[in-house]
């Protein structure tokens, strides 16, 4: 819903591009990321990196989004942070002992 939401939203989102995608697609990059964030970053590199057709309307594809998902790895993480965002949140999981939060973020950072 997130994400169609953010292609639909004129104002904030990207609803001015004129984008077709299916809610298959839309489904496998929320499934992918594993976050509301990283989803939309993801989506909104897919809208960009897209090319128009006839009236300016971008058509994703499925080979966009897993050539876009192949891509991405931790690209976004130019400076490093997610390692220490993960060890910040495996912490705290811990020290409020959320047994599966803790494992949650355990396995991110193995």
């Amino acid at each position: 819903k997130l994400l169609r939401r953010a292609l639909e939203d004129q104002g904030n989102g990207l609803g001015k591009m004129n984008i077709t995608i299916s809610d298959e697609l839309l489904t496998l990059i929320a499934q992918t990321t594993g976050d509301a964030r990283s989803a939309l970053n993801l989506l909104e590199d897919i809208a960009f990196g897209s090319e128009k057709g006839e009236n300016n309307k971008i058509i994703v594809t499925e080979d966009t989004v897993k050539q876009c998902i192949q891509n991405k790895g931790f690209s976004h993480d130019k400076k490093g942070d997610i390692f220490y965002n993960l060890l910040s949140s495996f912490q705290k999981s811990v020290r409020g002992s959320d047994v599966n939060a803790a494992l949650h973020y355990l396995a991110r950072l193995l």
